[in-house]
C-alpha cells in the first residue's frame, strides 16, 4: 500500500472513531481501492502509482489528473526530443497571439489575462537576451504569476548572484537567515560543502558579509539550524554526515565544563566536583582548572601553589628564571578551551588551530572582522576591544610605571636572577626568508632590575603579574591615555 499521508491517517481515525487497529485496516483498504481504480491494467508502474497517491494526500481528482501527466509524458518526449530552443521563437510567431496568451493564461493557471499577456511579452522581447540566459518559460510564468507588471516581473527575473555575478530568476537565488545576500543555488551548495569538509564551524559563515558572529551563542544555534536544513536539501549524504559531526562537536565545546584532556585529544564534559578528571579515553588525570598533567603534589592545594611548588622544584628554572616561566606560561583558546604553548614573538592577534576562534594572546578578547562586531563598530575592519589591562595597552609603559602598580598593592616581583647573560634568553619565533619558522633566543640588551630578561619581555612579565592578581592600572595611567 506504500507510505500513508497524514491527511489520510486522520481520516480514517475519524472513520473508526480513533480505534487504531480498524483505522489500519481501513488505510489498507482504502489504498488497494485507489490503486486499483487508477492502475486496473498496470499500465504505469506501482511505485509511481503509490507516489502519486501520497503526494495528492488520498484526493481522487489530483490523483487522476497527476496519472495523466505521467501517462503522456512519453508522447510528450518523442514529440520535442528533435527541437532546440533555437526553433521556438519560430513555433511561438506561427501561433496568433491571443491562443498564445490564451494557452498561457489557461496552462499557468494565471489569475488575470494582462499577466498571461506580459508572459508573452518577455517570452518575444527579453527571454532571448544575455540577461535572461539562466530563465525557463516556466520562469516566466511563475515571474508574472508573482508579479504585478512587466518591470517589476523582469526585476523578478534578474536577480544577481553576489558570488559568481550571474542574473537568475528569484526561484532559484536564496539567502541566509542571518543576512539579504544574494546567492545562486550552485554557488551556495559549493561554498558550504567546501566549508563542511575544511572549515572549523565558526568559519561557516556568509561568504559575502562573513555574519553571523558566531561568538553569540543563541545567535549561533539558530544559524546551524537554518544551515542544517540548507545542507539536507542541497548537499550529498556524506557531506551532511560530516556537519552533524562537527556541529555536534562545536555545541559540546560551548559548556562550561568541557575539557581537553592533557595528555590525548579526547575532549569530554566534566561532571565531577573535584581538580582532579579522568579522561575516558586513556584514562589518565588532568586538572580541570589549570588544564596541565595532574601530579599527586597538585593533591589538596591550590593551582597558584602548585605552579609555585612545580617553579621552585624545577631545576631549569634556576637556570634560566623568567625565561622559562614565560615560556611554560601557554595560553588556552577561550572557545574550544584547548590549550597551547604559546611561542613568543609576533603580533597579539592569535588564531586558535583547532577551532579558528580569532583573540587577543593578551587579553583574551575576540577579534571582530568587518560587519561581524556586536558593537557595531562603523568603518572598522579586523579589530579587537582590548581592556585597559590588557598587554595590548600596557606594553606602551616604562617597567617602572607597572612595578609601581604592582608595589601599591602589595604583590611581589622579581628584578634580579641567578645567573648572568649576555642577551634575553626568552625563545621566539622568528621567521626565516623562506616562510619556514624557528626557534631562537631573543638576544635583546638585558639592563639591571629586569630580572635577566629584555624590556618587552619584562613588561609581557610584570603584566603576567597584573592580570594575575586582577589590578587596575587606572591609577599609574596618564589622563589623556
Amino acid at each position: 500500500v506504500g507510505e500513508l499521508s497524514i491527511p489520510e491517517v486522520k481520516d480514517a481515525l475519524k472513520k473508526c472513531k480513533g480505534n487504531i487497529d480498524d483505522a489500519v485496516q481501513e488505510c489498507i483498504t482504502h489504498r488497494k481501492l485507489l490503486y486499483t481504480q487508477f492502475n486496473f491494467d498496470e499500465t504505469i508502474p506501482r511505485e509511481d502509482v503509490l507516489q502519486t497517491i501520497l503526494e495528492c494526500n488520498g484526493d481522487s481528482e489530483q490523483i487522476e489528473t497527476k496519472l495523466n501527466q505521467i501517462a503522456l509524458q512519453p508522447f510528450m518526449d518523442r514529440v520535442w526530443e528533435d527541437e532546440d530552443g533555437s526553433e521556438y521563437s519560430d513555433i511561438c510567431n506561427s501561433v496568433s497571439n491571443s491562443r498564445r496568451t490564451r494557452m498561457v493564461f489557461m496552462e499557468g493557471k494565471l489569475k488575470s489575462w494582462g499577466r498571461a499577456e506580459t508572459v508573452i511579452k518577455i517570452v518575444d522581447e527579453e527571454l532571448s537576451k544575455s540577461c535572461l540566459e539562466m530563465s525557463s518559460l516556466e520562469d516566466v510564468i511563475e515571474a508574472c504569476r508573482n508579479c504585478l507588471g512587466f518591470k517589476t516581473s523582469l526585476g523578478y527575473l534578474q536577480q544577481e548572484c553576489e558570488i559568481c555575478y550571474t542574473k537568475f530568476p528569484m526561484n532559484k537565488i536564496t539567502s541566509l537567515n542571518i543576512c539579504q545576500c544574494k546567492l545562486c543555488i550552485e554557488c551556495m551548495k559549493q561554498h558550504f560543502e567546501y566549508c563542511v569538509k575544511d572549515m572549523n564551524v565558526k568559519r561557516w559563515s556568509c561568504p559575502v558579509c562573513s555574519r553571523p558572529n558566531m561568538a553569540d551563542y543563541d545567535t549561533a544555534q539558530n544559524y546551524l539550524a537554518f544551515l542544517t536544513i540548507l545542507i539536507r536539501n542541497y548537499c550529498d549524504e556524506p557531506t551532511q554526515d560530516l556537519f552533524d559531526k562537527k556541529a555536534n562537536l562545536w555545541s559540546i565545546q560551548q559548556d562550561a565544563n568541557f575539557r581537553w584532556c592533557a595528555h590525548c585529544e579526547t575532549g569530554f564534559i566534566y561532571q565531577g566536583n573535584q581538580l582532579c578528571m579522568t579522561c575516558p579515553n586513556c584514562y589518565k588525570k588532568t586538572c580541570f582548572r589549570c588544564k596541565k598533567e595532574w601530579e599527586i603534589q597538585h593533591e589538596n592545594i591550590t593551582c597558584e601553589e602548585f605552579e609555585q611548588w612545580k617553579y621552585d622544584n624545577d631545576p631549569n628554572n634556576q637556570a634560566f628564571g623568567l625565561a622559562n616561566h614565560l615560556k611554560e606560561n601557554g595560553i588556552d583558546c577561550p572557545s574550544c578551551k584547548m590549550r597551547y604553548s604559546l611561542s613568543k614573538g609576533g603580533c597579539m592577534h592569535f588564531t586558535c588551530p583547532e577551532c579558528s576562534h580569532e583573540f587577543c594572546s593578551g587579553c583574551c578578547q575576540p577579534f571582530y572582522h568587518e560587519n561581524t562586531c556586536p558593537l557595531e563598530c562603523v568603518g572598522k575592519g579586523l579589530h579587537c576591544h582590548h581592556p585597559r589591562d590588557c598587554f595590548f595597552f600596557l606594553r606602551d609603559e616604562e617597567p617602572s610605571t607597572l612595578q609601581e602598580l604592582l608595589q601599591m598593592h602589595a604583590k611581589s616581583f622579581n628584578t634580579e636572577v641567578s645567573e648572568s647573560s649576555s642577551g634575553c634568553p626568552v625563545m621566539e619565533q622568528k621567521e626565516r626568508s623562506h616562510s619556514s619558522n624557528y626557534d631562537e633566543a631573543c638576544g635583546k640588551e638585558v639592563k639591571e632590575g629586569w630580572a635577566g630578561l629584555c624590556i618587552d619581555h619584562y613588561k609581557e612579565y610584570l603584566v603576567g603579574l597584573i592580570n594575575k592578581h586582577n589590578l587596575d592600572p587606572l591609577n599609574v595611567i596618564q589622563a589623556e591615555e
